[in-house]
């Protein structure tokens, strides 16, 4: 969608040309610059600039500019749509707000943004990021430049080549670098849900910092699980209904043959038009499922195929987009960007993030190796990423930052709020998940209109229990409520069975499919699932042989002061098993390094 740079300095220390070299990706992303006495401004958008593009008063009075999306009601629309005044509807929406509001009114919006507000009859300057931290948004310790990429900040401020090793060293370890570092040493994330107000006419003082949203888990125990699953489909359904208004244009939902992207497709199969569609490398079990998802809510379904070296061939340009804080194994919707482009999709939905908030995904659990069922388990440091221990002076200090993220004590805490308080220290802000280039790739270059991310649904999640996450229990009764039988009926990919299938069911279901893996002549993982085998795929590629064994930057060197010499091997084919993981990891810090170094 949009990304942006803010810079504060003197005149002659600021560059905005370089800054629009920095965030246009595309050449038809479009551009907007904004020059003040006391700052420039520079916002890039791929999507409508009817809806989406900045606005600003007729007497340069007021000026909002906004990266991301909000979401909102029937009401907010209807009252910019009658502002005469030129600009992106969202933005004179705001304005609109503030007006009437003041700073008190930007605490009330939703979705996932950045807001720039530029009040100048006050002298104010606002930055307002969202709850979920989904939009990312970087400081300079400096407190004069803001930038919604870190390469970016760190081109306009010089800091380019001054790069933190530890930052670096935990992305191979742990797959995610923990917030706010970045891979800069004077570079560091913002906090989600926090106003900073600049005093244009002295910005010698320090931004005012207003926290106006803080997450507090208040586990609803009298609530039961039927009263909490029922309350996540109407939550659900009015944070969709948010984003698919026809006015928006053209919906696609990326569908799978799970639960989450079904979901969200019945709750907008009356959108006109909408689409379903299913990335593969070749038709599969997975994607006949979505087929059938679709078809049975009569919503047109696409199939898109993958080139034979998809990931490899989208690798740089996904790092180059993303920053490079997360495996190159995510980047599954660049290589549709023309397509998208050409359909006229103006929405894009996904079901990110329904696993970890709703299903217990990084919770600590125990599972039993015979049913596959789950139950609350003592703290463990692997959870759902795997962790890599490497040997190098860097891994001491990464450990310190992981004790810091979640302390001993509160890893000894059993208590619902204790365990929810790690689930939410390992998933926000969602920015910095290890999936992160699934989501910030769409984010800035894509139509990506995340449903996940609406107030309601915030709330929501803050007083659920834990145990109602396992198994899939809270989600399934929300879909047995609130999606239509015939969706019910249709297999579930991920367990082969119906929606709300009983634990022998799937304790059955579950032998049954460990019994064929194990069958001589049993058909591959890759006629099951719509994602590739990385085992096959990294040896048989060669755009990622050669992204691995090019050196002309000399990068292979620092790989190896970060993690070791022994972990840095010379062909692809040297990493195996559980080493894959290592290698994808060090192949997108690699990749990073190259473009950096370059």
């Amino acid at each position: 969608m949009s990304d942006f740079l803010l810079d504060l300095r003197d005149v002659k220390q600021r560059d905005p040309a370089s800054a629009v070299v920095s965030l246009r990706f595309f050449p038809d992303l479009s551009v907007h610059r904004f020059e003040r006495g006391a700052f420039a401004l520079v916002l890039t958008r791929s999507d409508s600039p009817e809806l989406w593009a900045p606005f600003e008063s007729e007497d340069q009075r007021l000026l909002v500019a906004l990266a991301g999306r909000v979401a909102w009601d029937g009401p907010q629309w209807e009252t910019a749509q009658r502002m005469p005044e030129r600009g992106g509807l969202a933005c004179k929406a705001i304005a609109r707000l503030y007006e009437e509001g003041g700073e008190d009114a930007l605490t009330r919006l939703n979705g996932n943004f950045a807001l720039l507000l530029h009040d100048a009859p006050a002298g104010k300057l606002f930055l307002c990021t969202d709850r979920w931290g989904m939009l990312p948004c970087f400081r300079h310790e400096s407190g004069r430049v803001y930038a919604s990429h870190p390469d970016a900040l760190a081109s306009a401020t010089g800091e380019h080549n001054d790069w933190d090793a530890v930052s670096q060293t935990e992305f191979v370890m742990c797959g995610r670098v923990s917030a706010p570092h970045t891979y800069y040493r004077r570079i560091k994330a913002l906090p989600p849900a926090r106003i900073l107000t600049m005093d244009l006419a002295d910005l010698s003082k320090p931004a005012g910092e207003r926290v106006y949203f803080q997450a507090r888990f208040e586990p609803d125990r009298k609530a039961s699980i039927e009263e909490l699953a029922e309350a996540l489909g109407q939550t659900f359904r009015r944070a969709v209904a948010r984003r698919t208004y026809p006015f928006l244009g053209r919906t696609a939902v990326a569908l799978s043959g799970g639960l989450d992207s079904r979901a969200l497709l019945s709750w907008c199969s009356d959108v006109d038009p909408c689409v379903a569609f299913c990335a593969v490398d070749h038709e599969n079990q997975e994607s006949t499922i979505a087929r059938q998802v679709s078809e049975s809510l009569g919503v047109p379904f696409v199939l898109l195929q993958r080139s034979a070296d998809f990931y490899g061939e989208n690798a740089e340009l996904g790092v180059r987009i993303s920053g490079g804080m997360g495996s190159i194994a995510n980047n599954h919707f660049l290589g549709f960007r023309d397509w998208m482009r050409h359909a006229g999709i103006a929405n894009l939905l996904t079901g990110c993030y329904c696993d970890y908030l709703f299903k217990g995904l990084v919770l600590d659990k125990r599972i039993s190796r015979l049913t596959g069922r789950q139950s609350l388990g003592a703290f463990r440091q692997e959870h759902y990423f795997r962790y890599v221990p490497v040997k190098s002076r860097y891994a001491g200090e990464v450990m310190d930052r992981q004790k810091a993220l979640i302390s001993p004590v509160l890893r000894a805490d059993s208590s619902d709020e204790g365990r929810l308080e790690i689930e939410r220290r390992r998933t926000f802000p969602l920015c910095y998940e290890g999936d992160n280039m699934q989501r910030v790739v769409p984010q800035r270059v894509l139509p990506w209109s995340l449903p996940i991310a609406d107030n309601e649904i915030l709330d929501l999640y803050l007083k659920i229990p834990p145990a109602m996450k396992l198994n899939r229990r809270l989600f399934c009764l929300m879909m047995q409520k609130a999606c239509p039988a015939s969706l019910l009926r249709i297999p579930d990919a991920n367990t082969g069975t119906r929606i709300g299938a009983t634990t022998v069911e799937l304790a059955a279901r579950r032998l049954q499919r460990a019994v064929a893996r194990r069958w001589p002549g049993r058909r591959p993982r890759s006629a099951e699932g719509s994602w590739p085998d990385w085992f096959a795929y990294i040896g048989q590629s060669p755009s990622i042989r050669r992204l691995w064994t090019r050196d002309e930057n000399g990068t292979i060197d620092p790989l190896r002061g970060l993690v070791g010499a022994e972990q840095i091997r010379p062909g692809v084919g040297d990493y195996t098993g559980a080493d894959l993981y290592l290698f994808l990891r060090l192949l997108t810090l690699k990749i990073w390094m190259d473009l950096r170094a370059a």
